[in-house]
């Protein structure tokens, strides 16, 4: 039987958090759900308290070690990284652990707006097309515990494009897979602020330029 772990890093999300975390509750209840604080210097790790007692604080904003470190503390069989931004659709990991009880593979979910622009919803048919095929986090990623630990987990050293170079790594060991039956949705404050060309730019190609948080 599989058990679920939802290990949400967050830094400086106290505008977010809290509708990620009410997501989670009620229908899509977990396991465990597991907030690893990095760098925060608001009031993330105080609402996050009250959702869960497992709430862990760095000092270094890094999300790839607050990932990691939420897998060290996690006791489920399945691993689900969850950005602080992005809710899940009601039953989503309730699927996510019943599609996996049938099989080993990681992979996301399909994406949807959080706003109702054409640009917004281009994106997402962008992105959800993209990933049916190739390995891209719509804010979330599942997959095993076991695969994550061959990997060696995500690379500290990495400050953006740490999930291209994970996938790289888990592909060896399990497949890719898009459950459509189940969405998220993410916060657009990123594609608004660089626009859809710059944002798919980045995450194809993996700019030089440091990933700048925005809140």
């Amino acid at each position: 039987m599989v058990s679920a772990s939802i290990i949400i890093p967050a830094h400086n999300e106290e505008k977010y958090i809290t509708s990620t975390l009410d997501a989670l509750q009620n229908k899509n209840a977990a396991e465990e759900i597991i907030v690893v604080c990095n760098g925060c210097k608001d009031k993330t790790e105080n609402i996050a308290s009250q959702y869960t007692k497992k709430v862990f604080s760095l000092s270094e904003g890094n999300v790839s070690r607050a990932r990691n470190k939420g897998a060290q503390e996690a006791r489920g069989n399945i691993l689900i990284f969850l950005d602080a931004d992005t809710i899940v659709s009601p039953h989503a990991i309730k699927t996510i652990k019943d599609q996996l009880e049938k099989g080993s593979f990681f992979g996301t979910l399909h994406a949807k707006p959080d706003q109702k622009k054409i640009s917004l919803f281009l994106y997402c048919f962008i992105k959800n097309t993209m990933n049916t095929f190739y390995p891209w986090a719509n804010g979330i990623l599942f997959c095993r515990k076991e695969d994550f630990y061959k990997t060696g987990g995500f690379n500290p050293a990495r400050k953006q494009g740490e999930w291209r170079e994970f996938y790289k790594q888990i592909k060896k060991y399990s497949t890719y897979k898009k459950i459509k039956m189940s969405y998220v949705i993410t916060s657009s404050r990123r594609i608004q602020a660089w626009g859809i060309k710059n944002m798919l730019l980045f995450w194809l190609f993996t700019k030089k330029r440091e990933y700048v948080p925005i809140r």
